[in-house]
């Protein structure tokens, strides 16, 4: 003979089994938090990926400072906001992104200034005309020195470009853009010889004396001699200083 089945029973069991499950879930998910807490305050990772656009701060750089880093006191700081903030306040970093990538890997993503110019040797230009203090411990090489008025950096960065592509063009490298408050510009390039330009058809000028600028050069080991200046401010002709 059988036993009847009683449901109400049945029911009773399924809810005790659920419940069981879930507190399993709950017992597990806490251990897995905790374990990867314990992580956290320890700052542990194994993997680091750097990317982004370097200019003269490098890989090698980052890495070493990073490592250099403590861990925050404060447990509950996030350690990839903690890298982050510290990023930033290195020389010539203009933005940081770091985020962490569970379990043990650091994902760091920086661009730096590039440095196109010093400005009135306070500061460095970028390619945009913006200024940035000149860092102490950041030695800046090959590239020119831009002298002229308040608020004048970006019409001589604009000029600067075209300039360096007509000198590079005959291999003349540029060390000095000069403008006066008159608005007179003035060139220094290698070997410290000075170009004056002037104030109107500055391009033009300089155009025209790349066209003569190989007969300069020899007349320069004809007469055993280098120049000094060169004055282009002149409606016919030119005017040349020797050493």
């Amino acid at each position: 003979m059988k036993c009847p089945i009683n449901k109400k029973y049945i029911l009773i069991l399924l809810k005790h089994i659920t419940l069981m499950f879930i507190l399993l879930f709950i017992t597990i998910n806490s251990i897995a938090l905790l374990k990867m807490s314990k992580q956290l305050s320890k700052k542990n990772f194994s993997n680091l990926i750097i990317s982004g656009q370097f200019g003269y701060l490098n890989k090698k750089e980052i890495i070493k400072f990073i490592l250099s880093l403590q861990k925050p006191n404060d447990f509950l700081s996030k350690y990839d906001t903690f890298i982050q903030n510290k990023l930033k306040n290195l020389p010539f970093v203009k933005k940081v992104i770091v985020r962490r990538k569970w379990p043990n890997t650091l994902i760091i993503y920086i661009i730096n200034i590039i440095p196109i110019a010093y400005w009135n040797d306070k500061y460095v230009l970028d390619k945009l005309g913006t200024m940035y203090d000149i860092p102490k411990k950041i030695d800046i090489k090959n590239i020119p020195h831009f002298y002229g008025p308040k608020d004048s950096q970006t019409k001589i960065l604009n000029n600067y470009i075209i300039i360096r592509n007509i000198l590079t063009e005959n291999n003349i490298s540029l060390k000095s853009i000069i403008v006066t408050l008159h608005n007179s510009w003035e060139l220094i390039i290698n070997e410290n010889l000075k170009i004056a330009l002037g104030s109107i058809n500055n391009i033009s000028r300089l155009k025209k004396l790349m066209h003569i600028w190989k007969i300069l050069k020899c007349e320069e080991n004809v007469k055993k001699k280098k120049i000094k200046y060169i004055d282009l401010r002149y409606k016919l002709g030119i005017a040349i200083g020797w050493k």
